[in-house]
């Protein structure tokens, strides 16, 4: 949960024969918020807002009883006072205020997994999840099938999961902070693949490479093969073909996965 400390500013002056009077109760917030500040302006005929560069108004120019937005910018990852400055006019004359809101940071997202597996597969999530300022209290998994919105204490560094179908499913990692900061990681990539069976003639199939360019050999007939980086992008697919010849980026691991007429046969290779 965030903080709810609220900060107070206030002012008074004598405007035109009325006494002006206004407040601002902002309430600490995440980088990436855009959040409501409560305020009060009494005999005043309008309020401008401004900060000291950091968050970006909703409405720069307020009526006296609308609502005051304030987004916080991504890419922060410190806490950090944003000061708000509200002035009221009335009748040429002004009343200015000023007050804080502590912008909180948000963690930083990540984790690992294998990301081409046989159906069935107990796969194993890694989490890697950091923040600059305080803790990750907990993290938030969706796997991309029924499975969504599972949270873990920060202590699980290792969440198993099997799918119990094959195909292709995005998974993302939230983390949440002591705080009660939140941010989500880019979607990953899973393919599941059917259950293998034997098929020792894949086994057999020679992957050769040198500055990107891959030579396999032994191929059977009528195996299809696929190549996926690690990101689970298909880079490359062919069938048939007993003497295959084709050029990926060097210096990366790719997989191999190769489907026959009795089964199919995955594995990783380091293209040199």
């Amino acid at each position: 949960m965030r903080y709810l400390i609220a900060l107070l500013a206030f002012a008074a002056a004598q405007f035109a024969n009325a006494q002006t009077r206004l407040e601002i109760h902002p309430h600490p917030a995440c980088w990436g918020d855009t959040i409501h500040i409560s305020y009060t302006a009494q005999y005043a005929d309008y309020v401008q807002w401004s900060t000291n560069g950091e968050g970006k108004f909703i409405k720069k120019q307020t009526a006296v009883d609308d609502t005051f937005a304030l987004y916080l910018p991504m890419g922060k990852d410190l806490t950090q006072a944003v000061k708000i400055t509200a002035t009221a006019y009335r009748s040429g004359n002004k009343l200015s205020v000023e007050a804080e809101v502590n912008s909180l940071p948000l963690p930083k997202p990540e984790f690992s997994v294998d990301t081409l597996v046989d159906l069935g597969t107990k796969l194993n999530f890694y989490n890697h999840s950091t923040i600059n300022s305080g803790g990750v209290a907990s993290i938030e998994y969706n796997f991309g099938d029924s499975i969504v919105g599972i949270y873990y204490p920060v202590s699980y560094a290792v969440v198993q999961h099997t799918y119990k179908n094959t195909g292709t499913y995005m998974v993302t990692l939230c983390a949440i902070s002591e705080a009660g900061c939140r941010a989500c990681s880019k979607a990953q990539q899973i393919i599941i693949m059917p259950a293998g069976i034997a098929d020792t003639k894949l086994h057999k199939i020679q992957i050769i490479s040198s500055h990107g360019q891959v030579q396999l050999s032994q191929v059977p007939a009528n195996t299809t093969l696929k190549v996926y980086d690690e990101n689970g992008k298909e880079c490359y697919s062919t069938q048939g073909q007993a003497q295959v010849r084709f050029s990926l980026v060097s210096q990366q691991v790719y997989i191999f996965t190769f489907t026959g007429q009795s089964g199919h046969f995955s594995t990783k290779y380091f293209v040199d």
